[in-house]
């Protein structure tokens, strides 16, 4: 099961990194906390501010189909958005990996693999979420901690426990229907197919969204988009 072992670390650079450069040495499944991380990383290689009070966090699992990167990154996006709804917070996905509550993010999932001789062998889930910790003045106005949202502290190793006791039930679940967490997953984004975009300072439709890429058109032509930051739309996320 995951999280049957768990390492808690009090300060480390990335529990990513830390699982990339120890992964002969951990059982699968095994789960690794920072209190604080130094150099924690989000997509495209952007930092993630990691300061006491967050959860900080990275999964490390061997799954038979090495493929599944995009479903472990949809049940972990799934998994905190059903246990959010466990504090009565409605939060939503923004495409494709970061949690968003009152148009702010909340939280962040990267998930990367593992490799030997350029062969993929595993896989690394790495999770960032806002718990007790302050966040900067200049990211007020983008990040929000749950503490903010609910006006107290959480006991964050409960909030962990609880993630891990939901993502196995949710793992067990799904593992055999990917296609029904994608129809999970694309319910709670916040864009969805078939709504109006703006990219370019021209209205689109979205057509199809994908793991790693978003189709959209108009009359004239059909794009694809690689980054969300490239298109514009009315946020209703609210809690």
């Amino acid at each position: 099961m995951i999280g049957d072992k768990v390492l808690i670390f009090e300060k480390i650079d990335s529990t990513n990194e830390y699982i990339k450069k120890n992964y002969q040495q951990l059982n699968n499944g095994t789960v690794v906390v920072a209190i604080e991380q130094t150099a924690g990383k989000g997509r495209k290689g952007r930092s993630w501010i990691s300061p006491k009070g967050g959860l900080w966090f990275s999964i490390f699992i061997k799954p038979k189909n090495l493929k599944s990167a995009f479903f472990f990154t949809k049940l972990s996006s799934v998994t905190l958005i059903k246990v959010l709804k466990k504090y009565k917070i409605n939060a939503q996905i923004k495409w494709p990996n970061d949690i968003f509550v009152n148009g702010k993010k909340l939280a962040g999932i990267l998930t990367e693999g593992i490799y030997e001789n350029s062969k993929p062998i595993a896989l690394v889930i790495g999770i960032g979420i806002n718990i007790n910790n302050e966040i900067p003045d200049e990211l007020k106005n983008k990040a929000i901690s749950l503490s903010k949202i609910l006006q107290k502290n959480l006991h964050i190793s409960g909030f962990l426990k609880l993630f891990l006791k939901r993502f196995n039930s949710y793992y067990l679940k799904y593992r055999k229907a990917p296609h029904t967490l994608t129809k999970v997953w694309k319910k709670n984004l916040i864009i969805k197919e078939g709504e109006l975009i703006r990219y370019k300072n021209e209205n689109y439709i979205i057509e199809k969204i994908e793991n790693d890429y978003i189709i959209i058109s108009n009359e004239v032509e059909k794009k694809k988009i690689f980054s969300i930051h490239e298109l514009e739309w009315e946020e209703n996320s609210g809690n």
